[in-house]
């Protein structure tokens, strides 16, 4: 995450009643997606549910989402305010259990880095970097998805909880200047060492 942009913000009367949704998803169109979130509105029609991205608007997308979808990418500081008024951000990555694709996104940090509440896809990478139930929460199929959003929808204090716990696991270790510190640190030490040779 930058942390410049991807940071928590103070969002006045207007925004919070334009931003605040019961479960936010932001991000480009995929058939992953769209097939994940059309299950979960199967199974809770009457969700509040506002999908962001690039993509969704053209060409159509299954009926079922239509009335979900918001179309615009949201960038800066509506992105970070938009995650922190959402009582849930959903994170989905193209995983699936297949090893060839990504096991994390974007806003596997930039999520808790605004202080967002996170329910992320499960996967192996996300474990190593998060607690789940305690710095995150994580679904493996749509009806533990509609599950989880059911129960944290019910619960706010668990819902603060985790993300306070989630934002300090995140900041600022998942930043990207303490990324490029480590980097520039290893790569010193590499070459330290060879000099050493």
């Amino acid at each position: 995450y930058d942390p410049e942009v991807h940071r928590i913000m103070e969002l006045d009367a207007r925004e919070t009643s334009e931003l605040t949704h019961g479960v936010t998803m932001i991000g480009s169109h995929t058939a992953h997606k769209e097939k994940l979130l059309q299950g979960l509105v199967g199974l809770m029609p009457k969700l509040d549910l506002h999908i962001y991205g690039e993509r969704w608007t053209y060409p159509a997308r299954a009926p079922e989402l239509r009335p979900h979808i918001r179309g615009m990418a949201l960038i800066g500081g509506r992105y970070a305010k938009a995650i922190r008024a959402a009582r849930i951000n959903l994170a989905i990555t193209s995983w699936a259990g297949r090893i060839e694709v990504d096991e994390t996104t974007t806003r596997t940090f930039e999520v808790p880095a605004c202080g967002g509440f996170m329910l992320h896809e499960r996967t192996p990478e996300l474990l190593e970097l998060y607690e789940e139930g305690r710095e995150v929460t994580a679904f493996g199929s749509v009806e533990e998805l509609a599950s989880k959003i059911e129960y944290y929808l019910a619960h706010p204090e668990e819902r603060e909880a985790i993300a306070r716990a989630g934002h300090l696991r995140c900041v600022p270790a998942y930043s990207y200047d303490q990324r490029m510190k480590e980097i520039l640190a290893y790569a010193s030490s590499r070459g330290t060492a060879h000099a050493a040779d």
